[in-house]
């Protein structure tokens, strides 16, 4: 991995996970509902499909290190901290397959996925304190980043109707995936000072955000609950006499879930 070619395999990697899960999560969320329903993922053949990308992904690069290593010095683990970046993912995408059959409980993945993220974590973090300057701050940022991510897969397993963490998380493997690149950039070299990471950090987090920001806004269904315009339909239009004057009526709508509306009046839920 300390190569252009060891940073720009799991940043690929990294990628096409997260920008497909987040392209799907996009799709469903035309309504709020759909999206909220779909987590945990129950779809078989969802789990299979990203099950076995994931797989396939870690084993070649376990395979694409280890081959490296022995062209390198003769040692196939030469490389053992990166190869054993990639084997612990085996572990949540063999969990999806498993779902896929029924032989797993429900969301027995996306724990196993949040121990990934958490080792992954740890294996930047000591791996940053092996470096100087730049590259330090590299990996002690990838570090920083898949601890989140571990966090908030942690929370969308306590909170799996969240749609704003299920979005959070795979902006979070899309940023990982551009971090690889960044740092993959510097072997060219693009020469990238102490200074200029940080920028660049929030520059990355920015075109993400607004991204989602405008495709979102593109495939969303108007008339969902949680819109403006269905706020509007339920404004009371009545007005009430009372003693010759006209004062505005006391019911107010309350918008509930899955699109039911409760209404208050004075006297409490009717």
């Amino acid at each position: 991995m300390g190569d252009f070619r060891g940073h720009f395999l799991p940043g690929t990697f990294f990628l096409l996970v997260g920008l497909g899960n987040l392209l799907l999560l996009l799709h469903r969320a035309r309504t709020l509902e759909t999206v909220r329903n779909s987590y945990p993922e129950t779809n078989e053949k969802v789990l299979r499909f990203q099950g076995g990308v994931i797989t396939f992904f870690c084993f070649f690069g376990d395979l694409f290190e280890g081959i490296g290593g022995v062209l390198y010095n003769g040692n196939f683990f030469h490389q053992s901290t990166h190869q054993a970046l990639y084997t612990i993912f085996i572990l949540p995408s063999a969990a999806m397959i498993l779902e896929s059959h029924a032989r797993l409980p429900l969301d027995t993945s996306r724990k196993l996925f949040s121990i990934s993220f958490l080792c992954e974590a740890i294996l930047f973090f000591l791996h940053g304190l092996m470096q100087a300057g730049s590259e330090k701050i590299f990996h002690m940022t990838l570090a920083s980043i898949a601890l989140v991510t571990s966090l908030s897969l942690i929370y969308s397993v306590l909170h799996p109707r969240s749609v704003f963490i299920q979005i959070t998380i795979q902006s979070l493997l899309v940023l990982q995936a551009l971090w690889f690149y960044t740092i993959a950039l510097t072997f060219i070299p693009i020469p990238i000072t102490v200074m200029q990471i940080g920028p660049i950090l929030v520059f990355q987090i920015f075109v993400i955000s607004f991204l989602i920001l405008l495709i979102s806004s593109k495939v969303r269904d108007p008339t969902t609950p949680s819109s403006i315009t269905y706020a509007h339909q339920l404004r009371p239009k009545k007005v009430l006499k009372k003693g010759g004057d006209s004062i505005l009526s006391q019911t107010e709508y309350e918008v509930v879930d899955q699109g039911h509306v409760r209404i208050k009046s004075e006297d409490g839920l009717i």
